[in-house]
């Protein structure tokens, strides 16, 4: 693959993002109040922001230099659970917070529940993403400290400071 069109595919990604994203949030323009208290707003919210997230950082990997620090480290696996996690985890339950109620005809059995599923989902995902970057970047670190006889200098790892 040529690296124009790898380019071309870099700068496509990166605005179909930009789009999707700004679309998303620019619709609650004037109306960022109600995402203090009504819990599909807010798991929306996130949603989005998890979509922006995992759809700006795959463009990024598929640049050379960045992929040479990500590659074999749990940054990927912490990439890819904020996109299921954040992304589609939060709009699946968002859109069902939004349509059982009005399948039914009622109201949402407890907005207290919901927000504690909203916060509850939002702490797990960031206190098991937050690590996993953290430890693809330190694992990427290591993987630039083997010698050319395949042993690993620790010490040179903890002497340079990471």
């Amino acid at each position: 693959m040529g690296a124009e069109f790898r380019c071309c595919f870099f700068y496509n990604a990166i605005n179909a993002l930009l789009g999707g994203m700004i679309n998303g949030l620019l619709t609650l323009r004037g109306a960022w109040d109600k995402v203090r208290v009504d819990p599909v707003l807010k798991f929306m919210v996130v949603a989005i922001t998890g979509y922006g997230m995992a759809t700006f950082e795959g463009p990024m990997l598929s640049l050379k230099n960045v992929n040479a620090i990500a590659h074999y480290t749990d940054w990927i696996i912490a990439h890819v659970h904020v996109g299921a996690l954040a992304w589609n985890g939060f709009l699946t339950f968002g859109m069902i917070y939004w349509l059982v109620p009005r399948l039914f005809k009622t109201k949402l059995y407890s907005l207290g529940l919901a927000n504690l599923h909203f916060w509850i989902g939002t702490l797990g995902i960031i206190m098991y993403a937050l690590p996993m970057y953290v430890a693809g970047f330190t694992q990427a670190s290591m993987w630039k400290q083997f010698n050319p006889r395949w042993h690993f200098g620790l010490w040179k790892l903890f002497r340079n400071g990471f």
